[in-house]
């Protein structure tokens, strides 16, 4: 898009939430202005993206130490108060990644909210699209999956969707471990005893508990059904997609950088916008003014009639 498509107006220049589109029957105080000012400086610029896409703006922005959990649905229950039934949306995400289930639900309800229809060649009139500023990891990955398109620039990316388990280690420390790596773990050390029956590798593999190889064995199907499922819904084209996002060869990093050339490579719907777009300037400078709302403990829900930190 040119520049000459989109003139954005300077929020910071006038009394933030002055818009007659804001007033309501009776004129905020000046005090709740100024308490308020920069959350009606963030609607304002949401207002004025709508003007331009013709597309409901739903944003949701988390902490560095935020995952997305259960209560996440709450904050997009809100989000989606306002929107009614076959609406077109834009959701800007920004998310460490968190857990399947959730993550599974919020797609849902996205998707259950627009409604579907297969192939449309006009960008504004895809059901569903997924802005990425920053980044959208794993669990943000598989929400990016039930979209239409994902508009990307060159400061965005995504990631791969190998799940993730918490799991103790020999001093009673929890911590975090791919499933694909306990798998390939497992699968090594028993072609080594198939191979040499060394006795080293004997009392490596003997430390491989079956109940909770089977546990995340099913959770590794089980992300692949949903990714796959999730894309379907759509009308993508899910089988080499879903390979790919799950390649640990070829990604062999949970937090490597997916970018917007990578992510068409591997098929995905990508929208790219230059960093110079006037419309991708105001989806940065959207994701800049929420993101110094928050601490890195907390996540915002965010729309022109909604704003909800947790």
């Amino acid at each position: 898009m040119s520049k000459s498509t989109f003139e954005m107006k300077d929020t910071n220049s006038t009394i933030a939430g002055v818009d007659d589109s804001f007033r309501s029957d009776y004129e905020r105080t000046p005090m709740h202005l100024a308490k308020n000012s920069s959350r009606y400086q963030r609607q304002n610029l949401i207002q004025q993206i709508e003007n331009k896409t013709e597309r409901t703006l739903l944003c949701y922005i988390a902490g560095e130490n935020t995952y997305i959990n259960r209560d996440d649905v709450i904050g997009f229950i809100e989000l989606l108060h306002n929107v009614s039934s076959g609406d077109r949306i834009d959701l800007l995400i920004h998310t460490v990644g968190g857990g399947i289930d959730p993550a599974e639900k919020i797609i849902g309800m996205l998707q259950s909210c627009v409604g579907q229809t297969k192939s449309q060649q006009d960008q504004n009139k895809l059901p569903l699209r997924v802005i990425v500023p920053d980044y959208a990891k794993s669990a943000g990955t598989l929400i990016a999956l039930g979209a239409n398109s994902i508009v990307m620039s060159d400061s965005s990316e995504l990631g791969t969707i190998d799940p993730q388990v918490f799991l103790p280690d020999k001093f009673g420390n929890v911590n975090l471990y791919s499933v694909f790596d306990y798998i390939n773990a497992y699968e090594r050390y028993e072609q080594r005893l198939i191979d040499s029956d060394k006795l080293p590798d004997r009392i490596m593999f003997e430390k491989f508990e079956p109940h909770l190889l089977y546990r995340i064995e099913t959770l590794k199907e089980r992300m692949r059904s949903l990714a796959e499922n999730t894309i379907k819904k759509h009308g993508g084209y899910y089988t080499n997609i879903v390979q790919s996002l799950m390649n640990t060869e070829r990604f062999p990093s949970h937090s490597q950088v997916i970018d917007w050339m990578v992510a068409k490579q591997i098929g995905l719907p990508i929208e790219y916008l230059k960093f110079d777009d006037i419309l991708w300037r105001a989806y940065w400078q959207l994701y800049c003014m929420l993101r110094i709302e928050i601490t890195d403990n907390q996540r915002i829900f965010e729309s022109r009639f909604v704003s909800y930190i947790q």
